[in-house]
């Protein structure tokens, strides 16, 4: 029948795959969760950079409108004021989206880092389900 060598092959062939197959499900889990909160941010996202581009958009707009209406008119008494005011509202809106991009990158660092520390934490894992002591 089967020797005693042979059983202990057969079952650290079967610690081997129940570990990759452990491995492997967190994987997919990882993903599924990195994609799932991923999706739950893009419309932050999106909205953010639509904003700066509006605002952007409308700062260039305006800024030559009121010129051809100054020029037109022959009268540059608001100039100064119209660029003072039309800028501070430009570099609120692109100093909020810096702002938020820096605090989402300080998470995705941080999520990375935990991502990478379970990593090595699985690869430490022994062939046959054992774990390692270092």
């Amino acid at each position: 029948m089967w020797t005693e060598k042979e059983v202990r092959q057969l079952e650290r062939k079967d610690r081997i795959e129940a570990v990759l197959h452990h491995r492997k499900m967190r994987k997919i889990e990882l993903k599924a969760q990195k994609k799932k909160h991923s999706n739950s941010m893009v419309w932050v996202w999106e909205f953010s950079k639509k904003l700066v581009l509006i605002c952007s958009a409308l700062y260039i707009f305006s800024f030559f409108y009121s010129c051809v209406v100054m020029w037109k008119f022959f009268d540059f008494t608001y100039l100064g004021t119209f660029i003072e005011q039309a800028s501070d509202i430009l570099k609120t809106c692109v100093f909020g989206y810096f702002v938020k991009a820096g605090v989402e990158n300080v998470f995705k660092i941080a999520s990375s880092k935990l991502n990478k520390t379970e990593q090595d934490a699985g690869a430490m894992v022994a062939p046959d389900g054992e774990e390692r002591e270092e």
